[in-house]
């Protein structure tokens, strides 16, 4: 089991947790005494698809992956790349008060 994973920001102050080419979102937050978090695949709330897939992880690896995914599209690292430069973007704005063409 491949054990790297990447934390990617998103829109609403929350965390994508990307791995083996899903991305998962949280759902319990970091266990104070374990330290593990537990994160639900992102297609569990799709009506096609339903996805059941969950990871649990702890600040440095992956320690297990329960159910396999349904049948729906892998994620693209162009995709968290996205993201990513889309989150970074956001709050450059919203930081500084100067025109556009400035921040660029």
């Amino acid at each position: 089991m491949q054990t790297n994973y990447t934390i990617i920001p998103t829109s609403r102050s929350g965390h994508y947790l990307f791995y083996q080419k899903h991305l998962f979102y949280k759902v319990k937050p970091k266990n104070p005494v374990t330290g593990i978090t537990t994160w639900r695949c992102r297609r569990y709330h799709n009506e096609n698809v339903k996805c059941k897939a969950f990871l649990k992880a702890n600040d440095e690896i992956v320690l297990s992956l329960t159910n396999e995914h349904e049948k729906h599209d892998e994620v693209g690292q162009f995709e968290t790349v996205m993201l990513s430069a889309k989150q970074e973007i956001k709050e450059k704005i919203s930081t500084v008060r100067v025109p556009v063409k400035m921040l660029f």
